[in-house]
């Protein structure tokens, strides 16, 4: 597979999940898309985190699973990960330009993703994803950025 946008010296990615083991796999896959060169990841576990940084920071890659990620909220009546994905997402895209790819656990896909791209989410991929959908999808959006 070819490198995308080989002008560029590495890839920034952030990653929004609390699994340690998922956001492993994610790095890699993104590293073995974009190699030879190195991938700066930056891993947040918390919504208020990775929002901030999604807005703020210039990432080349943004990869989160909306329920896995920490809220502040106390009360779990009040919170909405799916909400609250599509909300970050427009937050980071209105800042951004940054590919967003969102990971939905396969039996929700079908009721999140059309929020989720209409927010502007360039890709929803089921939980768990084929290694080979994660890689097209990472070069498509890395590809985006010219």
């Amino acid at each position: 597979m070819n490198s995308p946008a080989p002008n560029r010296p590495g890839v920034r990615l952030l990653i929004g999940n609390f699994e340690e083991t998922m956001n492993d796999l994610l790095e890699k896959v993104v590293g073995q898309v974009v190699a030879p060169r190195a991938v700066t990841t930056t891993r947040t576990t918390t919504w208020s985190d990775f929002v901030a940084k999604g807005c703020a920071e210039d990432f080349d890659l943004v990869l989160f699973i909306p329920n896995n990620l920490f809220t502040a909220r106390t009360d779990p009546e009040t919170f909405d990960p799916w909400a609250d994905g599509v909300r970050a997402v427009r937050r980071i895209k209105g800042n951004r330009a940054t590919p967003i790819i969102v990971l939905v656990l396969v039996d929700r896909l079908a009721t999140y993703e059309p929020a989720l791209l209409a927010a502007d989410a360039d890709s929803v991929l089921p939980l768990p994803p084929t290694v080979t959908a994660l890689k097209e999808t990472i070069t498509l959006g890395l590809d985006r950025l010219g």
